[in-house]
């Protein structure tokens, strides 16, 4: 997946879209993805990657 995520964002950067890099830092109990998951998200709401299978919340 990481692999993926830097071939998009090369591809992205080129053309200067605003994107953000959403990591998993910290994770509690039973969770789909791990510390370290990545996700790229757009300024439109397109995202690259997984973080969830299921409700999360920002902090």
């Amino acid at each position: 997946m990481a692999n993926h995520l830097i071939d998009v964002f090369r591809a992205i950067s080129v053309h200067a879209e605003d994107w953000v890099l959403a990591t998993v830092i910290e994770t509690q109990g039973s969770t789909y993805r791990k510390a370290g998951a990545k996700m790229l998200i757009s300024r439109e709401g397109e995202c690259v990657g997984l973080l969830s299978g299921a409700a999360w919340r920002a902090t």
